[in-house]
């Protein structure tokens, strides 16, 4: 019965957003926002009464309840904005639904403004990767969920504005979670990113402590191997996908310093990389991010067609079914990762 509820619910949540498929093209930029609003309200709910229902979400509450940090000099170098609202929700007597309730909110309001201003004419972003991810992003990883919906709202605007602007847009994602200083390379921003972060260390050496963080994680991410030759497919799929919407969708390619660019030369990177651990497939799902956000801001109206509405529905269709399938694997205690419910 858990695993028939359970089914209901994350069928409503990742299905229902597909819908705008077939709408999108006549709503301007408020009533996109609008429609992401409520498309992705039963997720918002959900995840706000999610209880102990996701893979990482215990070890997040045990994280919350022991958190003892009263002082900004105190928090971690990596990701210390994630670890400050934390800090503030806790020391304000809030409890972790009270935490898991605001970034909850903050991921569904962030990636539904970010879906509207990067989806002008096509819906590939928020048909094709942001159900899924939204799931992903408050049930499991909430740090990067956190993350990704910030750098969804302001990826876009880096180019627009000053150098100096655009590197401190690019870093704060970064400091929420420390994967997403990827986008600096995106930005044009790479190397006064790289000139102040030198500068950063050499006045407080103990912040050397960053680096030491990702040779912590490079070191962990080589000792988990690649579990199969299909491992990390699906992605793949959605790059070899995403790339075909914008040939057919006449989006030019220019080689250089620009987010579709970067975005292919990263997931080529990645897939490299995933021969030999699995730390490329975590760099490719960075990569079909990217990716999709480059490819629908840049998809014009007057070259829309049928084919590439279609296979968009179609990504989004084959991502829900592959997040389905890997929710209800059996754990490894005989439990399913995400059932049964457990509200607050």
């Amino acid at each position: 019965m858990d695993s028939v509820a359970s089914g209901l619910v994350y069928g409503m949540c990742l299905f229902f957003p597909l819908i705008p498929i077939f709408f999108n093209k006549r709503f301007d930029l408020k009533s996109r926002i609008f429609v992401n609003l409520l498309i992705f309200f039963p997720t918002f709910i959900f995840a706000a009464l999610r209880g102990y229902a996701g893979t990482d979400t215990k070890m997040y509450r045990d994280n919350f309840d022991s958190f003892r940090i009263t002082s900004i000099f105190e928090l971690s170098t990596t990701d210390p904005i994630f670890y400050f609202i934390q800090m503030i929700i806790k020391n304000s007597g809030g409890k972790f639904q009270t935490f898991a309730l605001f970034q909850a909110l903050f991921c569904w309001i962030l990636f539904s403004i970010g879906a509207a201003k990067i989806d002008k004419s096509i819906p590939l972003f928020g048909v094709g990767l942001l159900p899924v991810l939204f799931v992903d992003a408050t049930f499991n990883g909430m740090r990067y969920g956190m993350a990704f919906a910030l750098t969804s709202v302001i990826i876009l605007l880096i180019p627009k504005v000053r150098p100096t602007l655009g590197m401190l847009m690019a870093v704060i994602p970064g400091l929420i979670h420390s994967s997403m200083l990827i986008i600096m390379i995106s930005t044009g921003c790479g190397i006064l990113l790289l000139l102040l972060g030198i500068g950063i260390v050499v006045m407080d050496p103990r912040l050397i402590a960053i680096f030491q963080y990702f040779q912590y994680k490079a070191s962990d991410y080589s000792e988990i191997s690649r579990p199969s030759v299909f491992s990390g497919l699906f992605p793949i799929v959605q790059t070899i996908a995403i790339i075909f919407i914008a040939r057919i969708s006449k989006v030019p390619l220019r080689w250089g310093i620009n987010l579709y660019c970067i975005s292919i030369l990263l997931a080529l990177l990645s897939l490299v990389i995933s021969y030999f651990s699995m730390s490329g497939l975590r760099l490719l799902q960075i990569a079909v991010f990217l990716l999709a956000i480059s490819v629908s801001s840049s998809i014009e109206r007057e070259n829309i067609t049928i084919k590439a509405k279609y296979l968009v529905l179609l990504i989004g269709i084959l991502g829900v079914v592959n997040f389905l399938r890997q929710i209800f694997l059996v754990g490894p205690e005989g439990n399913v990762l995400f059932a049964p419910y457990d509200f607050f």
